[in-house]
Formats: C-alpha cells, structure tokens, sequence
C-alpha cells in the first residue's frame, strides 16, 4: 500500500493498548480487506523520542518479508498521530494460549520453535535483532502459522540506531545475561537465548527462572544454571 491515507479505513475493535499507541481493527473501504493498525497517541506525538522510536518500528518493519513475521503494509500521518497498518492475527498469542489450555505437547512446542526460528533467521540475516521475544509476542493464525510480531524494541545493526547504551530493554524473564548487563554490542543470540526461554515456557507452563522482583530474576539470569524440563518431570 505504502504511503496510507486514515480516511480510507473503517475501525472496528479496539485490539490493544500500550503505552505509546493502540491497536485498532479496521477495514480498508476500498477492498474489504480487514487488517489491523496501530496509532501513536496523542500524547505522546509531540515527544521526538518516542515519534522517532515508532518510525524505526516502521522502518524494521518495512524491511522484513517472511511468512512467520507480522505482515507490514504501509504508514501514513493522521492530524499529527503516525500510524501504520500490518496483517490482522486472529488466533491468538502464545502467552494467551497458555493461559488457556496450559503447556504445549512437544510436538506443538518443536514446531512452533521452527517458525520461530526461521523469523529469526529472516530478521538477523537483514541485520535486526528483536530484543523483546515472549510469549506474548508470538501470534498465531486460525491455520496455527506462527507470527513473530512486536518489534518496537527492535535493533536494526545496519542504520544509526537510538542512543541506549546502559540501558536494560526487554521483559525480565527472556533478557539474556548481555542484556540485562546493558550492553551496547549485542548479537542475534540474545534472541536465540529468549527462544530457548519460551520453547521451556511451552513445555512447563513457567518461566526457566522465577523470583519475587526483578533483581531475583536478572541475578539468575546472570548467575544460575538453567534448570531443565526433566527436573520438572517433563520427558520429551
């Protein structure tokens, strides 16, 4: 589609609701096709921090063409609110499946670990790393396709990327130890390392490793072994 006009769309139910934007379902008038589009607030629209991390969302999410990544369509400017339009998931998330019908069997965890795979293989081959896999990141279709999705904390190795040197960016439970470090030299194995976090949360129902806080949590992440499914009387 490209550049995208807001008054071509037709909005339906609210999806989600983060901190910087929301996700909308919406039909585009002139095909019927239905998608899903993401606002950037208002509040926040006059914030260049904030306005240039969703253009380096858009951008990643420009470059990447792989059936197991969410799908991006175009982007446009409505009364100084960026938005962009991406394919409509409608089988849930990961996270979401868990919490309704607990862990996976092997069969379903190995499997969706190769769609996973092969999106992060896609996004690191064009220099992406994405810094924030999770369950809730992970959607699936009615066909049980995997979608990796959610790149907003992404890192594009090939452009000028924000300044976050020190910073600690992810959610608690995936960060690999260089992330959690705060480093700034990072590879597409901290992704690798989240992978192996979720295909265990698939497995168990729980993370690899469990605490009160954070610090509990990033002091393992550091420090202890990882436990394995078997000690949990899992076998495979």
């Amino acid at each position: 589609m490209g550049k995208l006009s807001f008054d071509l769309f037709d909005f339906g139910d609210t999806i989600g609701v983060g901190t910087v934007g929301t996700i909308y379902q919406v039909t585009h008038k002139p095909t019927g096709e239905t998608y899903a589009l993401k606002l950037l607030s208002a509040a926040v629209s006059t914030e260049p921090h904030i306005v240039r991390r969703f253009q380096r969302e858009m951008l990643i999410l420009s470059k990447l063409n792989h059936p197991n990544i969410v799908s991006y369509f175009g982007d446009g400017v409505h009364d100084g609110q960026l938005f962009y339009v991406m394919e409509l998931i409608q089988g849930g998330t990961i996270k979401e499946l868990l919490l309704r019908g607990g862990p996976f069997t092997w069969e379903q965890t190995a499997e969706c670990g190769r769609q996973i795979a092969s999106a992060l293989q896609h996004a690191h081959n064009h220099g992406i790393i994405h810094r924030d896999l999770k369950p809730g990141n992970v959607f699936l279709t009615n066909e049980a396709q995997v979608k990796l999705g959610d790149f907003g904390i992404a890192r594009d190795l090939r452009s000028s990327d924000l300044t976050d040197v020190g910073l600690t960016v992810g959610t608690y439970a995936y960060m690999a130890p260089e992330l959690v470090r705060g480093k700034r030299n990072i590879t597409g194995q901290v992704d690798l390392y989240a992978l192996g976090c979720l295909l265990f949360e698939m497995l168990t129902d729980r993370t690899p490793f469990v605490g009160d806080n954070f610090a509990d949590i990033f002091e393992q992440h550091l420090n202890a072994d990882p436990p394995s499914v078997a000690d949990l009387g899992i076998y495979c």
